[in-house]
């Protein structure tokens, strides 16, 4: 579908809808997802690489681009793992079907797997659209923002990427807001004059979207890098850039609040965030190598409070959000309380996970 694209299509259109000589069709067809993996040492704890492989028409950017790449990282890894290599976590990597048409392909997987995602998935990596114009972008969550930004400064020669909160728009989308997985989202974008239309073949790849293949490449080689960090390392998670997010949250969400004729509970909602990066800076300069399932929890928590999406865009603590939409101030209180708690319980996980 794409994740950097204004104005895109509705996610299901028929085009002969409106036409008199036709009538829409329904029928049932299977869908496949093809998985592949390097088992690790630890096979409970998996690192899972994605992106989706069905396209409207040609899709040689959307997502050709993404799971070329992907075939690459792939490639790249079992010709390390022939001479000898073994990552200490599992790599996983998917190729999810209809994603155009809503999704389904991932959201499936994750449904069918969600006891094993939720207690050992320690990140999703995602590549959509990964080279279909000029200009980088990215979207992580803050557990993988200090192992992403590293790699994308060393490998893309970025001195300073800019990279978002996660919002939506891709297959992330099941692993972030129903697991609360830790994800990582880039690629190369640009225009897209030829987005789902027949010109997105192999001709505007070559000549317009990425010459030289070279964008193609250099994600290959930065989602493969970052995969291999997050599955060797003793602590593949910092919490301390969740801050900028919470802090911006609480703004807005204030913000949004008193639009709609609502009062806030600024000061306690102020008060947990404290809490929160106060354990996070703590728990961040723990040496100690992270206990892995009690860290997993608190990102996964801060995931699940800190980051939603409405289409495209980003939406700060879903919980308080939704209250806010309702225009209800007891619903609001209600969802202060339950976020506030939240944000506590994080902090406690906060306090374990150096032990």
């Amino acid at each position: 579908m794409g994740r950097r694209v204004a104005g895109a299509l509705p996610r299901w259109r028929n085009p002969s809808a409106h036409s008199p000589a036709r009538r829409d069709e329904r029928a049932a067809t299977t869908l496949w997802n093809t998985v592949g993996e390097l088992t690790g040492a630890k096979p409970e704890q998996i690192v899972v690489l994605g992106g989706h492989r069905d396209a409207w028409v040609y899709g040689v950017s959307d997502d050709g681009s993404g799971i070329s790449t992907l075939l690459e990282v792939a490639r790249g890894l079992g010709a390390l793992h022939r001479d000898g290599w073994m990552p200490r976590r599992t790599i996983r990597i998917a190729g999810w079907d209809a994603e155009e048409i809503g999704e389904l392909g991932s959201a499936a997987y994750v449904a069918m797997h969600r006891t094993e995602l939720r207690s050992g998935c320690i990140a999703y990596i995602n590549t959509d659209e990964s080279a279909s114009g000029p200009t980088f972008g990215a979207a992580a969550a803050g557990a993988l923002l200090t192992t992403a930004t590293p790699v994308v400064q060393q490998v893309l020669h970025i001195t300073k990427p800019r990279i978002d909160v996660p919002a939506g728009g891709s297959d992330f989308e099941s692993f972030i807001y129903a697991l609360g997985t830790p994800i990582l989202d880039l690629g190369y974008a640009g225009p897209l004059g030829t987005y789902h239309s027949p010109y997105d073949d192999f001709r505007f790849a070559s000549l317009y979207a990425d010459p030289g293949f070279v964008h193609h490449k250099t994600i290959a080689q930065t989602i493969g890098i970052v995969a291999m960090r997050l599955a060797q390392s003793d602590r593949p998670f910092k919490f301390g850039p969740y801050a900028a997010a919470l802090d911006s949250g609480a703004r807005e969400t204030a913000k949004e609040a008193s639009h709609a004729g609502l009062v806030l509970d600024s000061a306690g909602l102020a008060n947990a965030i404290n809490l929160v990066e106060g354990a996070s800076h703590r728990a961040d300069a723990n040496q100690q190598a992270q206990n892995i399932p009690v860290a997993l929890r608190a990102a996964q928590q801060l995931d699940l409070i800190a980051y939603s999406a409405n289409g495209y865009a980003s939406v700060a603590f879903p919980t308080i959000a939704s209250a806010i939409a309702s225009r209800k101030q007891a619903e609001l209180d209600t969802a202060m309380r339950q976020t506030i708690a939240s944000l506590e319980r994080v902090e406690a996980l906060l306090r374990q996970v150096g032990t």
